[in-house]
């Protein structure tokens, strides 16, 4: 009695965990050989479906549908969440071929991988068109022939992870953007405290309008990382109100490269509305763009104090290398620029026209960085008050041209308004050390014979 009671009991439990545990996630096919109906989409080449659309149709949430190679002349709507979709043969053999319409694919779910193929001949390559809470992955596509968005993020990223990697975005039309999130104000789908986490890695930027457009996160840290931004006309990269009064997000701007070879104008790297903390690093800028790297706003919105920090990125042949402008911070942020190089642009730095009675210079630290070739000035302060900018290098071991204040200058010129006592006499390296110049800091033969007796004096 008690062992058939015990085997009832074992088979009830089984058949509990049967009835709660998840179905598996299935895997459909899709070939060029396929055909779209019943029985098939199992199995590739010709037991596959035909048709991207028709095996999304028949997916549940989580599955997976791998496309064999060719082209596919297809507008495909996917209203699954966490479906995994990607090519057996990648990119170069894949082609998703939008046929001039609004859109090649467009998500109204939530969360997609999505993995090696060509998009292209669309309005929209990617469309995003629901808030995320779901993981996001696109992986190494080539996203070309769009006339507006390459991908566009048109509803929020709220507590998902967002990863685009290793795509390649170009040939846009004369108003493209590569990869756009509008974001959404405070109270409208984002929900507070939601983390969300952005990667944009290893992509290239190609011959487009502008570069990668991104609006708001409440909360969360986003990194943009070793991609190439080359020739996008009016912008490589805009980072604006990534965060708020209330919350948290840490920015992260580092290893990128921005080239201009075309007519020139444009903003290689532009950041808005700074809040929290914000890291822009060892990024390379180099040809004729109108700003190298333009602030502005800083603190603006914050509720507490914002931090940016502007380290080791090089600067070069831009009409202005970097830019701070429309400082009217309600509460001022830190800002710190160390260790970048800035060579031969118009101005290497420039303060634009700020109020006294809002512009706090003591926020601001300005040091160890390289200034050459600057043909109308290294440092131009056009604001109401003095920028301390002490142990720089300006080009020459004699220091900077001021007319007034070091007219022997052999340097890049500096404007009214900048403390550039005690600056280098060599070229700032990381690691090094170097000597300071000018009238506080700079060697004394005299001083230093005065000294010698005195130190043998204290040894006996």
């Amino acid at each position: 009695m008690r062992g058939k009671l015990l085997s009832t009991l074992l088979s009830l439990a089984v058949a509990l965990v049967v009835a709660v545990a998840p179905a598996s996630a299935a895997t459909w096919h899709v070939s060029k050989e396929g055909t779209d109906g019943p029985g098939y989409g199992r199995a590739g080449g010709k037991d596959a479906f035909f048709s991207i659309q028709y095996a999304v149709d028949r997916a549940s949430d989580g599955d997976e549908v791998v496309v064999g190679a060719g082209t596919y002349g297809e507008n495909v709507l996917i209203a699954r969440d966490r479906l995994q979709l990607r090519s057996a043969e990648g990119a170069s053999r894949t082609v998703l071929d939008g046929g001039g319409g609004d859109w090649v694919l467009a998500l109204a779910g939530s969360g997609l991988a999505f993995e090696g193929f060509t998009v292209q001949n669309a309005v929209r390559g990617l469309l995003f068109d629901a808030p995320q809470r779901d993981d996001v992955t696109v992986s190494s596509c080539f996203i070309e022939r769009f006339t507006s968005y390459g991908i566009r993020f048109a509803g929020s990223l709220n507590g998902a992870e967002t990863i685009i990697e290793k795509t390649v975005f170009r040939i846009g039309g004369p108003s493209s953007t590569g990869l756009s999130l509008s974001g959404r104000p405070l109270g409208d789908d984002i929900e507070r405290g939601a983390d969300t986490v952005l990667i944009i890695d290893d992509n290239d930027f190609l011959d487009l309008s502008g570069g990668l457009s991104l609006g708001r996160l409440v909360r969360g840290a986003v990194e943009i990382t070793a991609n190439d931004f080359i020739d996008c006309v009016s912008f490589g990269l805009v980072v604006e109100e990534m965060g708020s009064a209330a919350e948290a997000v840490t920015v992260t701007v580092v290893d990128n490269r921005f080239t201009s070879n075309g007519p020139g104008g444009g903003t290689a790297l532009f950041l808005g509305n700074a809040e929290r903390t914000t890291t822009i690093g060892r990024n390379r800028v180099q040809g004729n763009f109108a700003y190298g790297i333009r602030l502005q706003r800083l603190g603006y919105l914050g509720a507490s104090r914002s931090r940016v920090d502007v380290k080791e990125n090089v600067l070069s042949g831009c009409d202005r290398g970097l830019v701070i402008d429309s400082l009217y911070p309600l509460l001022p942020g830190d800002a710190s620029f160390e260790g970048n190089n800035f060579y031969d642009n118009g101005i290497g730095f420039q303060v634009v026209a700020a109020s006294a009675a809002r512009f706090d210079a003591s926020t601001f630290t300005v040091r160890n960085n390289n200034f050459r070739g600057n043909g109308d000035g290294a440092f131009i302060n056009g604001s109401a008050v003095t920028v301390t900018a002490r142990g720089n290098w300006w080009g020459h071991e004699t220091g900077p041209f001021d007319p007034s204040g070091n007219p022997s200058g052999q340097g890049d010129a500096v404007s009214s308004g900048v403390d550039y006592a005690s600056w280098l006499e060599n070229a700032y390296a990381p690691g090094a050390d170097d000597g300071g110049g000018g009238c506080d800091l700079g060697f004394s033969p005299l001083l230093f014979s005065l000294v010698i007796p005195l130190i043998l004096l204290r040894r006996r």
